[in-house]
């Protein structure tokens, strides 16, 4: 189902008729951020579930509760129970160890819900997957696991294939999501960022692996420089003056907005000193343009976040700063405006981050997305063939990114226009 389509509404209503018919039952459910488990809570007592267990921050906060809990469905003091733990609670010994999905130990009956079920998929998680739980199901906008075709394929043999599909488009027709205006930022590499681009460039398309070429080793080496090169592109320095220029120009300061940056290092635009990303871009918010921001990091304590999420819903905030930590699952209806600075070309991530806004809030009409997306440099006719189609290739894979998001927003036509000249350097001007 798509982001902010309402997969937590659908799942409890789900286990009420699963409950209906299988008492006593332990829904256990699982998810990957503390935050996430909290409005899991909330949403769970919206429901009327009253006997709930949270399961994180600390085993010496939740065995006691868990223990408890199953005596009152073994004697049937209660009919349903409800974990809700993280992925590391789940995953350690002493979670698994407490959880007791057989007749034997007098609970009859556990459904396991997997929110973001796609992190599942990474090996400790299908490790910690209980055979003995039988009634499963598994939420995600995105359940295919990028360049992990064996992650995916253990999720999807333990909780089986898709059984419903709402997609975005729809979401949005039905009303379930606000539509949005979608705005593609081009930026520039310095000349500095240029040769080193240049020269990374090179290096990938001698070592790519290709074919029967591949090996460990070619594999390895690209990776490195995948990674090198994905870190220049996502701290670029331009990246600063272009997002001066758009808050600058817009008729009204952001708010309710979110920023997302790499976790790379950049130059700050104020103080011309070498910071992270995260930090030249707050500042610039908030000395230039007089912004009240936060960071959203796994650095701030899980209180903290609690607080700045509230301040951003109520507009005490105009924004929060942040790398990942809000890629998935928060419910922020709010939010209004988002600044990419930083995408990768994974899926999961840009669909992730496009669903944080268009969730439906009174008085919301739409979202508005900015992307700062860099321009390829121009070598000059000095790229070699090999250099040229590789790096056309990735160019594509960030084309398929923006021709996803301008298909469905309201002013698509006039912002894959605006990218005319960028696909007709690469030959992609079909690719749509």
């Amino acid at each position: 189902m798509a982001t902010g389509s309402g997969k937590t509404a659908t799942a409890l209503t789900l286990a009420s008729k699963v409950a209906e018919k299988n008492q006593p039952l332990a829904i256990l459910i699982i998810c990957p951020f503390i935050n996430l488990c909290r409005q899991w809570l909330r949403e769970l007592a919206a429901f009327g579930v009253l006997e709930t267990v949270p399961c994180f921050e600390g085993q010496e906060r939740w065995q006691a509760r868990l223990e408890e809990g199953y005596q009152r469905l073994a004697v049937g003091l209660t009919p349903v129970l409800a974990l809700v733990a993280t992925h590391a609670t789940f995953q350690s010994e002493g979670f698994q160890s407490r959880l007791r999905p057989r007749l034997a130990t007098g609970v009859a009956h556990h459904l396991l819900i997997a929110d973001e079920v796609h992190n599942l998929g990474a090996e400790r998680g299908r490790e910690a997957l209980p055979e003995a739980i039988t009634l499963r199901l598994g939420l995600s906008a995105t359940p295919e696991r990028h360049y992990d075709p064996v992650g995916t394929a253990a999720v999807l043999a333990y909780f089986g294939g898709p059984v419903y599909t709402y997609s975005l488009s729809q979401a949005i027709a039905d009303g379930c999501l606000c539509p949005y205006r979608y705005y593609p930022v081009p930026v520039t590499l310095t000349d500095d960022e240029a040769d080193a681009y240049a020269e990374i460039s090179a290096k990938l398309a001698r070592v790519f692996p290709r074919g029967d070429e591949a090996d460990v080793d070619l594999e390895q080496a690209a990776l490195r420089l995948l990674v090198q090169r994905a870190r220049l592109l996502a701290g670029a320095v331009n990246k600063l003056a272009a997002l001066d220029r758009v808050v600058g120009a817009l008729p009204e300061p952001p708010r309710q907005a979110i920023f997302y940056c790499g976790d790379g290092r950049t130059t700050d635009a104020i103080t011309a000193d070498e910071v992270r990303q995260i930090q030249a871009v707050a500042r610039l918010l908030g000395e230039r343009h007089r912004l009240r921001v936060r960071n959203f990091t796994y650095r701030e304590t899980s209180q903290e976040r609690e607080e700045i999420l509230r301040d951003l819903s109520s507009g005490f905030l105009d924004g929060v700063v942040a790398i990942r930590c809000l890629d998935e699952g928060i419910d922020l209806p709010e939010l209004r405006m988002g600044f990419l600075l930083a995408s990768s070309t994974n899926p999961r991530q840009f669909v992730q981050r496009r669903g944080r806004l268009l969730r439906n809030a009174p008085g919301k009409t739409r979202a508005v997305i900015y992307d700062f997306l860099v321009s390829p440099p121009d070598l000059g006719g000095g790229w070699e063939d090999a250099a040229f189609n590789l790096e056309r290739s990735f160019f594509q894979r960030e084309l398929r990114r923006i021709v996803e998001f301008c298909w469905m927003a309201e002013n698509g036509p006039e912002a894959l226009h605006s990218l005319h000249d960028l696909r007709l350097n690469y030959h992609l001007l079909a690719d749509q």
